[in-house]
């Protein structure tokens, strides 16, 4: 029943697919897409407008084909404004299409998004599992390498070896040739290896790269970096004028603006907190808040309120404190509600896919039995028809050989009734034939030792054989040609024939005429008996 089921899928699947043949994706507009998720991912200014113009195309808009890689761009802009759960659940329905569709490339982009905003919620194990289902995935791109280094810090939050994993990714990365991805590449490494020296002075050469390629948001969130490690290492008049670089940067963003902003913000606050400048830290966080509202992202709003609850403890201000920690709690509450739900439903996700690879993996079974049962239904009707023809090769081979077989028979009853009818037509001719015949020898006009002694059966013969044989030659020749044959000479021809021996010489010209006889030196005799004697 089950195969039952699967061959008629694919018969509706093949018979749609022939009726919208002419609705397959161009691959220009699929090139523009992949394009786009690096610059979704990267912030660059210009990437929600190109996303707008390109779904408003009217072949993208009436062709339904182009639905999940809008859906996984989609998701890839919803993630960039913590917007998690709606872009959870586009990236799952377009995951869905491209395992089905066995479309490995967009297949390990939206892997990689959900791994992304896994980690982004510290779901660390959905985050690994995301980021080795890419690397199993036969696909090599800069979504592979940027997988390994997710990989890499999972493996680094949990006191695991990470070594080998950051070294595949920055291979994979230096693969692609592509800027973003070589800054990106060089930012990971001074994340990895933080206590480098020259670290602030490396990080803004690569804030002010970023700003070179028009990628504000990875200039913000570097010199937001800046800021964080000087105000690790307490220089944090440092840490305050690269926060507000970060802000400055944080502006010109269009697509997470709010985020970068509330992040440069906090830094910000939290550095003005340990230079005990208390009211411009509350002023930074506060306003934090304000962007991080619009987010509506719990993970930062925490941080933020237990700052500000330790602000107005140390100001004394017990009522606000008692206020922020209170808020400070809803927010865990939330984080651990919306971790949960979250966590589940990147669990359904990945059972959703591994649904959609049995379904697959079992289509491509049942297809092999389907193509199998096929070939085997050809080869039976191929063997039915090759026998059947050859059964009836052999009926034609017999029959054949049976009509030939009358057909000699035929053959030979109408050259014996042929032979008869003539001799009954001939026969008083030979009657009269042999008496003119006696009356020339009596009158001795030709002489019986010049003619052989079965004369007249030998002529009747070859008057029988050139009837028989040579129609192209009129009647009226034929008796001279029987005469010739025999070996009787012109002289006796003419006598027989009663003609003048000077016309035998124009007969005997039109019979050789007739019968086609140009080489003079084959006489009339020696022509008639090969061609009667050898048939």
């Amino acid at each position: 029943m089950k195969l039952i089921k699967t061959i008629l899928a694919l018969l509706f699947l093949i018979i749609t697919s022939s009726v919208f043949a002419g609705k397959r994706v161009d691959p220009e507009i699929i090139k523009e897409f992949d394009d786009l998720t690096l610059n979704l991912s990267y912030y660059h200014t210009d990437a929600l407008s190109l996303l707008d113009s390109i779904t408003e195309l009217d072949e993208v808009k009436s062709n339904s084909n182009y639905t999940p890689y809008i859906q996984c761009l989609e998701g890839i802009a919803a993630a960039e404004i913590m917007d998690f759960d709606i872009a959870l659940s586009k990236l799952d329905s377009a995951l869905i299409y491209f395992v089905l569709s066995n479309n490995a490339i967009w297949e390990a982009q939206c892997l990689f998004q959900i791994g992304s905003i896994s980690e982004q919620l510290l779901l660390f194990s959905e985050a690994q599992k995301a980021y080795e289902i890419v690397t199993n995935i036969d696909y090599k791109n800069d979504i592979l390498g940027l997988s390994y280094l997710g990989i890499a810090r999972n493996l680094f939050y949990n006191g695991s070896e990470w070594n080998d994993a950051y070294k595949k990714g920055l291979q994979y990365l230096a693969t692609t040739k592509k800027e973003e991805l070589e800054l990106y590449a060089k930012r990971t490494q001074y994340w990895f290896y933080p206590d480098s020296s020259d670290l602030p002075t490396e990080l803004n050469n690569i804030a002010n790269e970023y700003i070179k390629l028009g990628i504000y948001s990875r200039a913000a969130i570097t010199y937001k970096d800046i800021a964080a490690y000087y105000n690790y290492c307490d220089s944090l008049d440092l840490a305050i004028i690269f926060a507000d670089i970060a802000l400055s940067q944080s502006i010109k963003e269009k697509i997470s603006s709010n985020f970068l902003t509330s992040s440069a913000l906090y830094v910000k606050g939290e550095s003005y907190l340990h230079k005990r400048q208390l009211d411009s830290a509350k002023l930074c966080l506060k306003q934090a808040l304000i962007s991080k509202e619009k987010i509506g992202f719990e993970n930062c709003n925490y941080y933020t309120y237990r700052l500000l609850n330790r602000i107005d403890t140390l100001s004394g201000n017990f009522k606000d404190a008692n206020y922020y920690n209170e808020k400070a709690l809803l927010c865990q509450r939330m984080i651990n509600k919306h971790k949960s739900e979250r966590s589940a439903k990147i669990a359904s996700i990945f059972s959703d896919r591994d649904i959609s690879k049995k379904q697959l993996s079992e289509i491509r079974r049942n297809l092999v039995l389907i193509i199998i049962i096929c070939v085997l239904i050809v080869t039976f009707v191929i063997v039915f028809i090759f026998n059947r023809i050859n059964k009836r090769k052999k009926t034609i081979e017999n029959q054949n050989q049976k009509l030939k077989q009358d057909n000699q028979k035929l053959t030979q009853e109408t050259g014996r009734l042929i032979t008869d009818k003539l001799k009954e037509n001939i026969g008083e001719d030979i009657i009269t034939f042999q008496k003119e015949i006696e009356e020339l020898f009596d009158k001795k006009l030709i002489s019986e030792e010049q003619l052989p002694n079965d004369f007249h059966k030998q002529y009747i013969s070859w008057l029988l054989d050139i009837e028989q044989n040579i129609p192209e030659l009129p009647p009226s020749l034929k008796k001279y040609a029987a005469l010739a044959v025999i070996g009787t000479s012109n002289k006796d021809i003419a006598a027989i024939m009663h003609v003048q021996p000077n016309s035998i010489r124009q007969i005997i010209y039109r019979i050789r005429k007739t019968l086609g006889i140009a080489n003079k030196d084959i006489t009339l005799k020696e022509y008639l008996n090969n061609r009667l004697r050898n048939k």
